[in-house]
């Protein structure tokens, strides 16, 4: 199947666990009938999840807006906006001890 916009035929840099993965997918995909939007679904779910910048989730799955990609993929944001919560009150904790 042909990409959906020019945009989506680019060069990515791959780790050679990621490459290892991309292989074992494609057989457990022949066997399984798995679809490999599954797993581009976790490599973002994951790389959020674990702090990596909008942006540069953006960049590497293609999209167009940081929008879409936090429309898509908002669901892990939550625990940041927590994480995020509890560094004000470490912040606003620190300044009002000064």
């Amino acid at each position: 199947m042909p990409p959906k916009t020019h945009r989506s035929t680019r060069p990515l840099p791959l780790s050679s666990l990621a490459v290892r993965a991309l292989e074992s997918q494609r057989v457990r995909q022949a066997k399984e009938r798995l679809h490999l939007h599954d797993l581009r679904h976790a490599f973002a779910t994951f790389l959020l999840d674990q702090g990596e910048e909008l942006r540069t989730v953006m960049e590497l799955l293609g999209h167009s807006t940081i929008r879409m990609t936090a429309d898509t993929y908002g669901h892990v944001l939550p625990a940041r906006a927590r994480q995020a919560a509890s560094a004000i009150d470490r912040v606003l904790g620190e300044e009002g001890t000064a």
